[in-house]
C-alpha cells in the first residue's frame, strides 16, 4: 500500500507540508468541491478547519481523497461503499453481521 499512496502522491503533486483549501484540494486530486465534502461526510475525510471554519486539507487528507478515488475507480463502487467498507473493517459487530452471509 505505501508504494500506492508513494505513486499517488507522485501523480498528484502532493509534498510533504502540503495544505489546501478545499477548492484548490479539488483541483490537484481532479475532482471537485462537493465531492470531496461528500466523502468527508461519509467519513472518509477529516480535513481540518480554520479559525474561519474553511477546510483545509493536508497531504494525509489528500493521499485519502485520492485513494478513495482509486479504489471506487478500480472496483466500479461509489463513495458510500468505500465508506461502508471501512466501517465494516474497524466495526468488529458489522464485521460479524456480514459474515453471516
Amino acid at each position: 500500500m505505501a508504494t500506492d499512496l508513494e505513486r499517488l502522491a507522485l501523480r498528484h503533486g502532493i509534498r510533504p507540508g502540503t495544505v489546501e483549501v478545499v477548492g484548490a484540494a479539488a483541483a490537484r486530486l481532479g475532482t471537485t468541491p462537493r465531492m470531496l465534502r461528500y466523502r468527508e461526510s461519509l467519513g472518509l475525510l477529516a480535513p481540518a478547519r480554520t479559525a474561519g471554519g474553511y477546510r483545509t486539507y493536508d497531504r494525509r487528507d489528500l493521499l485519502a481523497a485520492a485513494y478513495a478515488a482509486e479504489l471506487e475507480e478500480r472496483h466500479d463502487v461509489p463513495p458510500a461503499a468505500v465508506a461502508f467498507a471501512l466501517r465494516a473493517v474497524h466495526d468488529a459487530e458489522l464485521r460479524d453481521e456480514l459474515a453471516v452471509l
